[in-house]
C-alpha cells in the first residue's frame, strides 16, 4: 500500500511539473498601444552639392522587419528664404532629388506630405565655412608587432606625422565643429587610393582647452567617433589644433634587421596627400551626432539605463534635416624611396 502512494505521489508531482513547463516557454505579450508610423525625413544639405531627401515610414520597435518601408508618393518642396525654389524629383525607393543654389547664411525649409501622412517640415540655417591652414612637422617611424594566430608574428614600420591646424573662431555666434580627415595615396599625378584617416584629439588647444575631452562624449569615449565639437570654450579666438597621424605603413615581416637596412615606405607609391576637413554644422546636425554617439556607446551595455533620445528637428514626424559647411586643406607627403 506504502508503494503504491509513493508511485502516485510521484507520477502526479511529475504531471505537475511537464504541466508547468509550457508555461515557461510562453512570450512575454506586450502590454502597452502599439503606435501609427510616423513619416521619418533624413537629409544632409550642403552648399554646391546636389540635395538627397530620405523618406521612409518609422517601424514600431517590436517589429522584427529588417528594413523600413519607403514612402514613394510624397511631395517633397524646398524653401530658401522664404521662397519654394524647387519640388524634389522621385529618384529610387524612397529618395527625392534637386540641385539647389544655396549660400552662407540661407535659411532652409523642407516639407514633405503624402496621402497616408500630414505635411512635416523642419528648418535650418546654412552656416558659414570656416578657412584654416594645415602643416605637417615632427615627422617620426616607430615598429609595431602584431601577432597572427598563435605563433605568428607580424611586424611593421609605421610613419607619423603632426598636423597643425589653424584658424579663427568666428565671434558673436555659436559655431559647431566636426574634424574628418581622408588620405590619397597616388600611383601617379592622377591616380590614387583614398582611404578614410582615425585620429584622436587628445592635445590642448593654444587657450588650454582639452579638444579631446569636448570631441568624445559619453561612458564609452572609444565609441564616440564623430569628432565633433562646439566654440562654447573658443569663442572667437584663434585656436590651433595638432594631430598625430599616422600616413604610411610597411609589413616588415619576421625578418627585421635584413629589411631595415633596406625599408621602404612607399610600396611604389611616391607621394601621399592628407586631406583635412573642417565642417561647421547647424545646430540640428551637431546634435543629431552628439545623441547618436551617446545612443550607440550604450549598445549592448547598460540595460537599465535610460534610453538615448536621437535628437530630430522634424515637426510632425521624425528624422533629421541638418546643414553642413565643409572648407578642406590638403598636405602632400613625399614618401621614402
Amino acid at each position: 500500500m506504502k508503494i503504491t502512494i509513493q508511485i502516485f505521489s510521484r507520477i502526479f508531482f511529475l504531471g505537475v511539473i511537464a504541466g508547468l513547463c509550457p508555461a515557461c516557454e510562453n512570450p512575454v505579450k506586450f502590454k502597452g498601444d502599439e503606435t501609427d508610423p510616423q513619416l521619418v525625413v533624413n537629409a544632409f544639405i550642403s552648399p554646391d552639392s546636389s540635395l538627397l531627401v530620405s523618406l521612409t515610414e518609422s517601424r514600431f520597435f517590436l517589429n522584427n522587419a529588417s528594413t523600413f518601408n519607403p514612402v514613394d508618393d510624397a511631395i517633397v518642396c524646398l524653401w530658401v528664404n522664404g521662397t519654394c525654389t524647387d519640388t524634389l524629383q522621385h529618384s529610387d525607393a524612397g529618395q527625392y532629388v534637386c540641385k539647389p543654389h544655396l549660400a552662407s547664411g540661407d535659411e532652409i525649409r523642407l516639407t514633405a506630405a503624402s496621402p497616408k501622412f500630414a505635411q512635416v517640415d523642419a528648418t535650418v540655417k546654412m552656416p558659414d565655412a570656416v578657412p584654416f591652414t594645415v602643416s605637417a612637422d615632427n615627422f617620426r617611424q616607430e615598429i609595431r608587432y602584431s601577432t597572427v594566430g598563435e605563433d605568428t608574428l607580424d611586424v611593421y614600420q609605421d610613419a607619423y606625422c603632426d598636423l597643425l591646424l589653424t584658424y579663427s573662431d568666428p565671434s558673436e555666434v555659436r559655431n559647431f565643429y566636426r574634424l574628418t580627415m581622408t588620405r590619397r595615396t597616388y600611383w601617379d599625378e592622377s591616380n590614387y587610393l583614398e582611404e578614410t584617416v582615425p585620429f584622436s584629439l587628445s592635445d590642448k588647444t593654444n587657450n588650454g582647452v582639452s579638444l579631446g575631452n569636448l570631441i568624445k562624449t559619453g561612458k564609452r569615449r572609444e565609441m564616440a567617433s564623430y569628432n565633433i565639437y562646439n566654440d562654447d570654450f573658443l569663442n572667437g579666438s584663434r585656436v590651433e589644433i595638432k594631430i598625430p597621424v599616422m600616413y604610411a605603413s610597411a609589413s616588415i615581416g619576421s625578418d627585421v634587421e635584413s629589411y631595415m637596412r633596406s625599408a621602404s615606405l612607399n610600396n611604389g607609391f611616391p607621394f601621399c596627400e592628407l586631406r583635412v576637413f573642417l565642417h561647421n554644422l547647424s545646430e540640428s546636425y551637431y546634435l543629431y551626432l552628439k545623441s547618436r554617439g551617446e545612443a550607440e556607446a550604450y549598445v549592448g551595455n547598460n540595460l537599465f539605463s535610460e534610453p538615448v533620445q536621437v535628437y530630430t528637428n522634424v515637426n510632425g514626424g521624425l528624422g533629421i534635416v541638418g546643414c553642413d559647411h565643409v572648407s578642406m586643406e590638403s598636405v602632400r607627403i613625399e614618401l621614402s624611396e
